[in-house]
């Protein structure tokens, strides 16, 4: 009261205090926040991705396609190395890969390393470039796309842009196809069809659609040329009245794409002119006796096809086409089905050649076991020998003939649509076939790991045997080396071995009987050889076994005596065809003809 100032006023004075400090508090709020968000760090991520979204190149040239990769300056690396791998493919679209371009399958590795390199330079990034090989072709052709694809692969956090580009492939733009009239004037007849004919000059993958427009620009007619075409033909009818009129060439709409490659000639000139009645009889006249000539010769032409073909049959018979049997004499074993029978031809033919080949028992033979010669069995079987060819070729002839040892047929051929010199040929029965091994039992130490066998065969026979020979351990000496007796064939058995052997066909020469190694898979036991002769399911065979021991002990524990070399493969005499008048190949009961294991039979 003293200084004047009234109740009121000192109210007024304290709330306006109030409101300046509750704002300078605010205030004081406001900027401690800001300083706070400015001290923060901002998480900044790696920048990956092509520099463009299009490239291009021309063909034959090495382009490149830019890839873009930017490390911030505040970007934090891990404790642990890692990297950072960018992968660039390319896929299909007007361009082909192989035909236009080499296929794009690129691969950037950076390391930890070469990232804080960029992320150090000057600049925070680098520019990559990926090569493509453009290939040039000798085609005129527009501009081609493919497209770019970018992926990263990487732990670290990446920031992708611009994954997919377009590449455009240019042409070399030095040549250009061109399209034009075969003349630049033609010479047609009121009402009368006209040739028109058109020419491409250069290659190009595009189909060219032209149009053909007379001179006021109406379209005359549209024409399609295809990759493949340069000439196309047509007919055209100028009307009936006398005139002349020009016709020029232009790109369809379906070839606008085309411009400035494919260039036209020179526009061609019509002129149509007026038939004479006379002129016009002589023009029917001549095309129909043109028609009836045509038909005329295609006829004649099929009836000289029919005597061609009369006449070379006649002149293969002139020249003496022959097909014999390439054997004189043919030996098969009584317990086979079949004889291998080759045939062979004296000159080559236009056409496959059917033949037929018949097999009768001798007649002798037939008197002889049945004492009726007119019953004689009868097999026959037809053969086709290709043409072209004067190589012979083999046939397995099916016979069961179960007759006696010494028994022969006669083998006689015809050949159908053709008349041939008469061949013939003869097949022997022999004693039953049997292969064995030649001896039966080896003894070799386990330190030989293999053993030499032979194998013979008691009868000769027309052609070259395959045997396969296979050692099988035996279940009594699995137990006794592995404590368990395992089928063979099973998981724990060990695995057995072969060998392929081969006799050759006789040839009226001696030849040794075959020999070869076998090894085997243990160190020890006893294996037994068994014989598969192929394509002769009822060939008797004998087995064999080998016995592979320490060196001084057998299986058994007895004493092994010093080690003998392994016989020598027999050579055998030379091969002669069987006696029928013998006893060994008339008498069914002879121990030579029925006991394999007689001297003769082994």
């Amino acid at each position: 009261r003293r200084c004047g100032i009234t109740s009121s006023t000192m109210a007024v004075r304290s709330f306006c205090l109030a409101i300046s400090t509750a704002t300078s508090v605010l205030l004081l709020v406001l900027a401690l926040c800001a300083l706070g968000v400015r001290g923060q760090k901002t998480t900044q991520k790696i920048s990956v991705g092509f520099l463009n979204p299009t490239f291009s190149g021309k063909e034959g040239e090495v382009a490149a396609a830019i890839v873009k990769v930017e490390v911030p300056k505040d970007f934090k690396f891990g404790d642990s190395d890692e990297s950072l791998t960018i992968l660039v493919t390319s896929e299909d679209g007007e361009a082909k890969a192989g035909r236009d371009f080499e296929l794009v399958e690129g691969t950037i590795t950076l390391a930890t390393g070469d990232l804080k390199r960029i992320q150090n330079n000057r600049l925070g990034h680098t520019n990559i470039a990926v090569e493509i090989s453009l290939t040039e072709d000798e085609y005129i052709e527009p501009s081609q796309t493919f497209t770019l694809t970018l992926e990263v692969q990487t732990t670290l956090d990446v920031e992708e842009h611009i994954t997919s580009a377009i590449f455009t492939i240019n042409d070399k733009g030095s040549d250009t196809v061109k399209i034009s009239f075969d003349q630049t004037t033609y010479t047609a007849y009121a009402s009368q069809n006209a040739p028109l004919k058109l020419l491409k000059e250069g290659r190009i993958r595009q189909n060219i659609s032209v149009d053909v427009t007379f001179s006021d620009d109406s379209l005359f007619q549209t024409i399609l040329f295809k990759p493949s075409q340069n000439v196309i033909e047509v007919s055209f009818n100028p009307g009936g009245e006398t005139q002349s009129y020009s016709l020029s060439l232009a790109l369809a709409e379906p070839s606008h794409n085309l411009e400035g490659l494919v260039v036209m000639g020179a526009p061609a000139e019509v002129k149509v002119m007026e038939f004479t009645p006379e002129g016009r009889r002589i023009i029917r006249l001549l095309e129909g006796k043109i028609n009836s000539t045509v038909v005329e010769r295609q006829n004649e032409y099929s009836r000289l096809q029919e005597k061609y073909a009369v006449l070379q049959r006649r002149v293969e018979d002139l020249q003496g086409l022959k097909v014999e049997f390439e054997r004189e004499q043919y030996y098969m074993a009584k317990n086979d089905e079949s004889v291998k029978v080759c045939l062979k031809k004296k000159m080559a033919t236009a056409e496959d050649l059917h033949v037929t080949v018949t097999a009768k028992k001798n007649k002798d033979s037939q008197k002889r076991d049945t004492g009726d010669e007119d019953a004689s069995p009868i097999f026959q079987e037809e053969f086709i020998i290709s043409a072209g060819s004067v190589k012979a070729e083999c046939f397995g002839f099916d016979m069961t003939p179960g007759d006696k040892v010494g028994a022969t047929f006669n083998l006689t051929l015809t050949v159908d649509d053709h008349t041939v010199p008469p061949n013939s040929t003869t097949v022997t029965i022999t004693k039953s076939l049997t292969v064995s091994f030649e001896p039966s039992e080896y003894t070799v130490s386990k330190g030989d790991k293999a053993v030499k066998v032979c194998l013979t065969k008691n009868v000769n026979i027309s052609e070259a045997l395959n045997v396969k020979v296979t050692a099988v351990k035996e279940k009594e000496s699995q137990k006794r080396a592995t404590g368990s007796s395992v089928p063979s064939g099973s998981d724990d058995a060990p695995p057995p071995t072969s060998q392929a052997f081969t006799f050759l066909a006789d040839s009226g020469a001696a030849q040794p009987d075959p020999c070869d190694n076998i090894g085997f898979p243990v160190e020890k036991g006893t294996f037994t050889l068994i014989l598969d002769v192929k394509d002769h399911p009822k060939v008797e065979s004998q087995p064999a076994t080998v016995t592979i021991a320490d060196d001084s002990t057998d299986p058994s524990g007895n004493s092994l005596p010093s080690p003998t070399p392994l016989p020598a493969p027999k050579a055998p005499s030379a091969p002669s065809a069987p006696d029928p008048s013998s006893s060994s190949a008339t008498d069914p009961s002879s121990s030579s003809a029925t006991d394999p294991s007689s001297s003769s039979a082994t």
